[in-house]
Formats: structure tokens, sequence, C-alpha cells
């Protein structure tokens, strides 16, 4: 992933914090701030709303209503300033872009008005070739997944 060339350009980049079902992101946090990425983290709101809070050494984090951590302090960053978003998910078709989220669509309506780059990245039981799933249309596609 670090050779990505979605990853190389981009300065600020948007990921969650991962759970015991998710790849872990730790790593990934660890390495953009070490290549001085700016790394920014969800936050859920009311009515499946979801906004983008910059990490830093002062963040606070508490468990959301889904046992996911999020910050309870920082900036909120504007979706025009993320390079970069690695969408989670629990399915990905390799040859559309298409993903099966975890059922809330915070993602993707997230991601409605995004025009950056998006990945995701997968374990290898969760690529298929074409989407095995019914497709809604207000799923959004990824332009890359990385397994």
């Amino acid at each position: 992933m670090y050779t990505d060339p979605f990853w190389i350009h981009a300065k600020v980049i948007a990921l969650t914090l991962s759970t015991k079902v998710e790849i872990d992101t730790n790593p990934i946090i660890k390495m953009g701030i070490a290549n001085n990425k700016t790394i920014v983290v969800p936050k859920v709101y009311p009515d499946r709303q979801m906004k983008f809070i910059r990490l830093s050494n002062q963040s606070r984090f508490k468990s959301d209503i889904f046992g996911i951590p999020e910050p309870v302090n920082g900036k909120i960053i504007n979706k025009a300033q993320i390079d970069l978003v690695i969408v989670p998910g629990l399915a990905f078709a390799i040859n559309t872009g298409d993903r099966i989220g975890f059922g809330g669509g915070y993602y993707d309506r997230y991601l409605n008005q995004y025009h950056g780059n998006k990945i995701a990245l997968a374990k290898s039981f969760q690529v298929f070739e074409n989407p095995l799933w019914k497709i809604n249309q207000f799923d959004i596609k990824v332009n890359r997944i990385i397994f």
C-alpha cells in the first residue's frame, strides 16, 4: 500500500480506527505520521452523518454507538482537503469497485460528495471478481482495492 500512487501523493488521509474484525489501521496511521501526512479519523453524528477529525498528540477517544473509537476533540477537516479515503467494508468487487459496508451507510453518505481518491484494504477472502450482492443506487465505489 505504501507504494501506491494514491498514498504517495496524498497529504491528508482519512481512515477508520480499526476494530478486531478489520485490517489493523494502527501501522497505517503510524506510517502516515512518520511520512508527515495528516491523518484524520471519523466521528459519527445524528442522522447517519460523519465528519473526519484531525489526529494529534492531544486527541482523546471514546467508543461510538458501534463500539468504534472516535475522537472527542480535534479539528474537523473539510472533505475538499482530504486527498485519500481508505474505506472500510466487508466485501469488495475487484472488477467494479463495489463494496459492502457495515450497514450504517455512513461512508456512502460521506463519499457521495467526495471527489478524491478512495481505496479499500481487504483480506483475500473479502475480494470477489464481481459483486455477488445487490448493488444499491446509493452505494459508492472505490477506485482501488488492495489485498
